[in-house]
């Protein structure tokens, strides 16, 4: 099944813990995405406004997967990974 990925628009410090978990800063995300745009090798994730509406989606989509605070994770997700701030 093909993975269905989702990202957050505004900066957060979900967004900036994640990102750091990966190694990289949201620019540079960004710029990644858009050269694998341009290349023909995938569209970037779809950006969603709140953790709450990224939550909604990955429990609405078949083979979603996204980040959001671990308080805001509901019953309607799996959690994979809890990546504690350091």
């Amino acid at each position: 099944m093909p993975v269905v990925v989702f990202d957050l628009k505004p900066a957060s410090e979900t967004k900036e813990a994640f990102y750091k978990l990966l190694g990289k800063t949201p620019s540079r995300m960004k710029s990644i995405w858009l050269k694998k745009l341009l290349m023909g090798e995938g569209d970037p994730p779809t950006a969603l406004e709140s953790e709450e509406e990224l939550l909604k989606k990955v429990a609405a989509t078949r083979g979603a997967i996204g980040f959001a605070d671990k308080n805001k994770v509901t019953s309607e997700v799996k959690v994979i990974i809890i990546v504690e701030k350091k």
